[in-house]
């Protein structure tokens, strides 16, 4: 005698708010990470006072610009990438964006102030 079991998979219902709401944050990361990127642009100018009677470390100045150009894309991407996999799982997915866009600002905020931390006042 076999026994047959049939599992009927029961799926997720879609939560509307929270694609909705998933979709905005993650626009709105979007537009911060391109703001953040162009504007570090502009910390390689950080440099320009080196050299004039002023001690910089050019390598901790390099340093943070590159962070400060690359590590918010690749946060903001990550957390797009975990956003897509819930949303698709059917879980609540709002939080992983709003995560990402936290992060995104703390690790350019942080790179920023390595950058700054590299040009040393007046001797």
């Amino acid at each position: 005698m076999s026994v047959i079991i049939t599992a009927t998979a029961t799926k997720r219902p879609i939560i509307v708010w929270d694609l909705v709401t998933s979709i905005i944050l993650i626009l709105l990361g979007l537009a911060i990470d391109g703001i953040v990127s162009l504007s570090s642009l502009f910390l390689v100018l950080a440099s320009d006072s080196c050299g004039s009677g002023r001690e910089c470390n050019l390598a901790q100045l390099t340093t943070g610009w590159l962070i400060a150009m690359i590590a918010p894309s690749v946060v903001m991407l990550i957390a797009i990438i975990l956003a897509i996999v819930r949303m698709v799982l059917r879980r609540v997915s709002w939080w992983v964006p709003l995560a990402g866009i936290v992060v995104e600002l703390l690790v350019w905020w942080g790179a920023v102030s390595l950058v700054f931390a590299s040009v040393h006042g007046s001797s």
